[in-house]
């Protein structure tokens, strides 16, 4: 973990904007500037990793108490910010303005690499660096997009409603997995 001091290079300076000077309180790692000392130091926290405020439920630790709160919001169930169009709840309103554009089908976010139209960019950027950001809980398959990831849930979801009971069912089951080149567990068969 890096350590960072806030000492003088971080203090105020003056910026004119609309012929308004206001003071501000600058990051010496990144560009980003902040109108008071709390929300810098809370900002350090992203380049420094520290995760002071720890969840009491799951140990789980974050940057900000606002941060402990949302993810608060996924042990009691509770979902406050609601949809106006279809009631779905979600824990944080970012992701109700995210969710409201596939109502609208509004894309602001434009990628600076390929130049396609998002209604969020977090996620597509990933794809460019390589990554996988969709990863299966039951198999731990990895996906570049959302499409392929909820095509593949859907096969863990037939598999689950098609419990198999006799031996000539797993049978066939199992010469149907062959042909697609996929193993079935030795626990089936017995």
């Amino acid at each position: 973990m890096m350590t960072i001091r806030l000492d003088d290079s971080t203090g105020p300076s003056k910026e004119t904007a609309k012929g308004k000077e206001k003071t501000v309180f600058k990051c010496t790692i990144c560009p980003k500037h902040f109108p008071v000392p709390s929300k810098l130091r809370s900002h350090m926290r992203t380049h420094t990793g520290e995760k002071p405020f720890r969840c009491e439920i799951c140990n789980k630790s974050f940057g900000t108490a606002g941060s402990l709160k949302d993810h608060g919001y996924l042990h009691n169930k509770e979902r406050p910010f609601k949809c106006t169009i279809c009631e779905k709840g979600f824990t944080k309103n970012s992701a109700l303005e995210d969710h409201i554009r596939s109502h609208t089908g509004e894309r602001p976010y434009e990628c600076n690499i390929c130049k396609k139209r998002y209604r969020t960019v977090v996620i597509h950027q990933k794809i460019h660096r390589g990554e996988a950001p969709y990863r299966c809980k039951h198999c731990g398959q990895e996906f570049k997009m959302v499409q392929g990831y909820r095509t593949h849930l859907k096969h863990h979801k037939n598999e689950s409603s098609n419990i198999l009971t006799n031996k000539s069912a797993i049978s066939d089951r199992a010469r149907l997995h062959k042909e697609e080149d996929v193993t079935i567990k030795t626990e089936l068969l017995e």
